[in-house]
């Protein structure tokens, strides 16, 4: 038996079916924010650990990191946060292009993306995070050398 398209099973229902899923869908997704916000906290942490005892980060520590923070940046917009996505996008282009810097000066940078992502969390700043989120993506936009 082939399945059919799901535009052929949506068309099928009426609109307050169709309502009834989207606000079930809708509750859902919020239960799982609490969720969210409890991991992403906890990914934080491991990357700030990281970069607080970065000596020499070997391939394998940094394709973690890099994964860590692109997986904060897929899911930040799931739930609204828009300008966490931002920050941990901001991160994976440190972590992959951070040669020429020192190694001080990467892991201050990484960590202060660390420190603007648990803010971000901390203060619940949803969306692009208005004035607040424009200046922290400007203060991690410079790069130190």
């Amino acid at each position: 038996m082939a399945k059919k398209p799901l535009s052929q099973l949506v068309g099928k229902l009426s609109p307050q079916e169709f309502e009834k899923m989207a606000e079930a869908s809708k509750a859902a997704l919020g239960s799982l924010e609490v969720e969210y916000l409890d991991v992403t906290l906890e990914q934080i942490a491991t990357l700030a650990t990281q970069y607080l005892a970065l000596s020499n980060e070997t391939a394998q520590q940094a394709e973690e990191a890099y994964r860590i923070a692109h997986d904060i940046k897929g899911q930040g917009a799931t739930f609204g946060y828009d300008v966490i996505s931002k920050i941990a996008h901001s991160l994976c282009l440190l972590i992959r292009g951070h040669e020429g810097m020192s190694t001080t000066a990467y892991a201050k940078h990484a960590l202060a993306h660390c420190e603007a992502m648990k803010a971000v969390i901390d203060k619940r700043i949803r969306g692009d995070g208005g004035e607040y989120g424009r200046n922290l993506l400007h203060i991690l936009s410079g790069r130190p050398s």
